[in-house]
């Protein structure tokens, strides 16, 4: 049963303990010594899939770099364990299919908790990075006015590479990225500023594809 609900993966698992729970809650008809243990059992699975869906939606906004103080997030985490210690009671008398189904979906949920802690230190850190590029590229725009624009064109197609996380887009950047490599300017100091902001650029481009990279493991747990 285990091998079973790993290979479909915890999304499936979740909508089969949905109907385990179910069954128990039609099993609650007929022994109304156990209906508000049933009840009980669906009343935390309700507000698990609320903390489930706020998890997912945390971890969405983190990546956007949207959300940069984690408390909410720290909440969810703690409702989150305290949830699963109230569920492992519940359950511990009831039948092993339900305990398997349950099993499943905690390890998924550690998975992804262990994998937000990796998309928090990556989006942290590539935010830092984007948010300094305008300033060190600024310091061309007296320098090398032309180069300047052609630097703030990659800025934004970098940005956009971001919102949409395209493979064509990181394709673009890299390649204009590359031609931008190629230039070499006369005065030393606008030389090093130019390698200085092209080297963030790309960091910072292979960091989002990082970034991106975990979220579509996240996503698909």
């Amino acid at each position: 049963m285990i091998k079973f609900l790993k290979s479909i993966g915890t999304k499936r698992a979740a909508l089969l303990i949905g109907l385990s729970l179910a069954f128990a809650l039609l099993l609650g008809l007929f022994w109304d010594d156990e209906s508000s243990e049933y009840a009980e059992i669906s009343h935390n699975m309700l507000q698990l899939k609320k903390l489930d869906a706020r998890l997912d939606r945390d971890m969405l906004r983190i990546a956007s770099f949207l959300m940069v103080q984690y408390d909410p997030l720290v909440m969810t985490t703690n409702n989150l364990r305290e949830m699963k210690t109230k569920i492992d009671l519940l359950i511990d008398q009831h039948d092993q299919q339900l305990k398997d189904l349950f099993s499943t979906y905690w390890q998924g949920m550690d998975e992804k908790l262990i994998l937000l802690e990796k998309i928090k230190f990556q989006a942290a850190l590539v935010r830092n990075g984007i948010h300094y590029l305008p300033i060190i590229a600024d310091e061309l725009k007296e320098s090398e006015p032309r180069l300047y624009e052609d630097i703030l064109v990659l800025i934004n197609q970098l940005y956009t590479y971001h919102l949409f996380s395209a493979d064509s887009q990181f394709t673009e950047v890299k390649r204009n990225l590359e031609e931008l490599k190629q230039q070499k300017l006369e005065v030393a100091e606008s030389q090093s500023l130019l390698d200085q902001v092209l080297f963030h650029i790309d960091s910072d481009l292979h960091g989002l594809a990082k970034l991106d990279l975990l979220k579509r493991r996240y996503l698909a747990i």
